[in-house]
Order: structure tokens, then C-alpha cells, then sequence
């Protein structure tokens, strides 16, 4: 006897118990189960990415990456539709890939002649309801040819096709220097001391 309880030698607490353990370890069983067999189901019905998805998805590294040295360095062409064109709100500027390629290397040009440094920051989202890739940039342009450095600011609109390739870019809300630029303004050259700024450099 041990505080009033009698102890019997010939009962095992584990037989006592077990009744009680097993239909509580089936069930947990039964839901792991459960559990593994919906996942697998879910894996299964789960689509593959449409082709629109893997073009979007490239698009948007390439351009988070191409924002920041697009003055310096090839961009990824592989995201664009050969139809590729290049607006303002007024109107097409300029018209298919070989001419999309050819600004941009009036950029790295100018750039290399004219300009010590350039200095990018971006911010990138997408607009899926628009079908497009949304960049807000802000550049710093230094050169010895000017006394301070010239601020260059704008919107860029990636639209996308059917298939996920960019198939226009629009320039909007450029701001030079802090100071709004038109669209019938933007493109034309920017007199800031001794240097000429071609703003049609723009990204």
C-alpha cells in the first residue's frame, strides 16, 4: 500500500493504457495520411508556368538588372518582340529592334565622350492588370565639362505582348533637375553650362 493505493504486482500500467493510446495513434495516422495524399494531389493539379509567365518572369530580372548600367553595358535583348517601339505620350519615337538597339548605343556613346560618371537608382513593379513592368528611375550624369552634376528623372511603362516580350517602351514624367520636362520637350537637347545634354538618351 503506498498513500492508499494498492499497487498490484501482477498489472502492467502499459496493457492498461494502450487501449486508450491506439485509436488516438491510428487516427493521427490517418490524418498524416490524409495530409500526404492532398499534397499530392495538389502537386499534381498544379500547372506549369504558360509561356507568357516565363517571358514576364526573365523580362522583369533583365530589366531590374539593365536599369542600373543601361549607359554602360549591353542590355538583354532576348526580352524584347522584334516590333519593339519607343514613345512618349505624343507619339512613337522610334520603331523595331535594330533602331531600339541602335538609341542605346548613341547612349553608351555619348556616355563614353561626354560624361565621368553615372550614378542609377530604380524602383520596379508590375503592373499585371496593364500588362507591364513599371520602372521609376532617378540618374545622376557627372562631367568635368559641367560644375554640378545633372539630375535626370523619369517613368519608364514596359508593355508586354501576348507572349511576354516587350513590345513597347514609354517615357513619361521626365524631370530634369527637379523641373517637369513636357513631352514635346523631353527629347530635345538640355544647355546646362558648357554641356550639352541630349535628352533623348533617356531611358
Amino acid at each position: 500500500m503506498t498513500d492508499g493505493l494498492v499497487l498490484s504486482p501482477n498489472r502492467n500500467p502499459t496493457k492498461s493504457v494502450a487501449p486508450l493510446v491506439r485509436p488516438l495513434i491510428l487516427q493521427s495516422a490517418r490524418l498524416t495520411r490524409r495530409r500526404y495524399d492532398a499534397l499530392q494531389i495538389e502537386g499534381t493539379n498544379r500547372r506549369p508556368p504558360t509561356e507568357y509567365e516565363l517571358n514576364r518572369g526573365k523580362a522583369i530580372d533583365a530589366l531590374n538588372a539593365d536599369a542600373t548600367r543601361f549607359a554602360d553595358a549591353e542590355l538583354d535583348w532576348s526580352i524584347y518582340s522584334e516590333q519593339i517601339q519607343l514613345a512618349d505620350p505624343t507619339g512613337v519615337r522610334a520603331r523595331g529592334l535594330a533602331n531600339y538597339k541602335r538609341f542605346f548605343q548613341l547612349v553608351r556613346l555619348f556616355r563614353s565622350l561626354m560624361v565621368d560618371d553615372v550614378s542609377v537608382r530604380h524602383r520596379l513593379r508590375v503592373d499585371d492588370a496593364n500588362g507591364r513592368i513599371v520602372i521609376c528611375w532617378y540618374s545622376t550624369w557627372r562631367t568635368s565639362m559641367a560644375k554640378k552634376p545633372i539630375q535626370i528623372d523619369a517613368v519608364s511603362y514596359y508593355s508586354l505582348d501576348d507572349r511576354g516580350f516587350v513590345e513597347a517602351h514609354e517615357v513619361d514624367r521626365v524631370e530634369i533637375n527637379g523641373k517637369r520636362r513636357s513631352p514635346e520637350t523631353a527629347w530635345e537637347p538640355v544647355s546646362y553650362t558648357h554641356l550639352t545634354l541630349p535628352t533623348i538618351l533617356l531611358v
